[in-house]
């Protein structure tokens, strides 16, 4: 009997609820044209890419997401906020086969950087629902076949749209069960990365007992949508004697963080910002020339760094430096374990 009580969300109801969080203040700047921001993300494959199974995928996981079969209006009679309509979508239509010579590829990695850059600095289609997925059955350094593609912010922050990749997954032992642990600019972006030890930063982690942030927490109780706060995190650009002095700096200053209201008040600020003086005003302050975005898997530590080309002109030297800091604090971080020894 309490099948009676049970309905289907109808198309119209769950299209009130998106107008309802598409009218959020983060997601209301992400649709501003001022801002455009979009996010690009990159899968490496151990096979070669199946794109009638990658389909067959979207249209058991994110096409059962009303955002991802909707598109975003700007709606008249609520001032012109952005809302999103339900449309007809055929998943063949967002996932991309491009038709590429791949024997006269010379530099496979470097070819992977500039499709990704290139689809970061490509405008979206705001007529259609706002996602993509590009399948390319190239061999690089890292893996056999590469899929990418990207989302529109105004989709979902980056914890629900990671929850999303990973949900998508599926171990190849058994199908049913999860893996076991995925602004309209005047300069162009450039999107790289670069993949690293993780039992390197571990080591670093296990000597100086700090903690590693995970993307995907067991049991988490995040919700879709944007609810984003931010933290001022002060950089010390000068040389200590002890590298390893970076490392305690960053931790103290984060455990205050952790237990302040700060991400409250920040979100709520944007918020009375947006009100006030409208989403303008906010485009203004949110110019990034450099995002970097650390996600770990398996054994390995990818470093994503999404820069204005105007502003740093050569990112592979950031990638450089990182790496170098990197190996530096872990020098120090051995030496310290062997004075306690």
């Amino acid at each position: 009997h309490n099948n009676q009580n049970k309905r289907e969300t109808t198309w119209p109801e769950r299209s009130k609820r998106l107008q309802q969080r598409s009218q959020l203040p983060v997601s209301q700047l992400f649709v501003s044209p001022g801002v455009y921001s979009i996010i690009v993300f990159t899968l490496g494959f151990k096979t070669g890419c199946n794109p009638t199974a990658i389909v067959e995928g979207i249209n058991n996981t994110w096409i059962k997401l009303p955002p991802f079969s909707s598109k975003v209006v700007m709606d008249d009679k609520k001032n012109g906020k952005a809302v999103w309509v339900p449309v007809s979508t055929r998943v063949e239509d967002h996932v991309v086969v491009p038709d590429l010579d791949y024997s006269n590829i010379e530099n496979p990695d470097e070819f992977i950087e500039d499709y990704t850059s290139h689809l970061a600095n490509n405008p979206m289609d705001m007529s259609r629902p706002l996602w993509e997925f590009h399948v390319l059955n190239i061999k690089t350094s890292n893996a056999e076949s590469f899929g990418t593609g990207k989302f529109h912010h105004s989709l979902g922050n980056g914890m629900s749209l990671m929850s999303l990749l990973y949900a998508s997954s599926r171990k190849t032992s058994d199908p049913d069960a999860f893996p076991t642990t995925a602004t309209t600019r005047k300069h162009s972006r450039k999107v790289i990365h670069r993949i690293i030890s993780l039992d390197d930063v571990k080591f670093v982690k296990n000597t100086m007992n700090v903690d590693i942030a995970d993307m995907m927490t067991k049991g988490s109780k995040c919700r879709w949508g944007n609810f984003i706060g931010l933290v001022v995190f002060p950089l010390w650009i000068r040389c200590e004697d002890d590298p390893l002095k970076y490392i305690r700096r960053a931790r103290a200053t984060m455990d205050k963080k952790k237990i302040s209201m700060e991400p409250l008040i920040s979100y709520g600020i944007l918020k009375l910002i947006m009100k006030i003086f409208g989403e303008k005003v906010v485009e203004a302050i949110a110019k990034r020339a450099l995002i970097i975005h650390y996600v770990s898997y398996v054994d390995k530590l990818i470093i994503n760094l999404a820069v204005d080309t105007a502003v740093i002109p050569d990112p592979h030297l950031l990638c450089d430096d990182l790496v170098e800091s990197l190996n530096i604090i872990k020098l120090a971080a051995l030496e310290k374990g062997l004075h306690k020894m």
